[in-house]
């Protein structure tokens, strides 16, 4: 998965969410800035930021074998 395609995941649960990108920063105690850098797949968030984005809106890391 792209960071843009990461980012456009982020968007859409944000959305059904109906959260406001500051309403989702806010949650996830990470800058407006930086979350708004992440949807739009400019930007690779720490995983520590990830995470906490993702814990906001439900979703989690997960790593897997090839």
């Amino acid at each position: 998965m792209t960071v843009r395609e990461i980012g456009q995941v982020i968007k859409e649960r944000r959305k059904l969410y109906n959260l406001s990108t500051r309403e989702l920063a806010d949650n996830a105690s990470v800058s407006l800035t930086l979350l708004k850098q992440v949807e739009s797949g400019n930007r690779n968030p720490t995983l520590e930021s990830l995470s906490a984005i993702l814990d906001v809106i439900g979703l989690e890391l997960k790593v897997d074998e090839k």
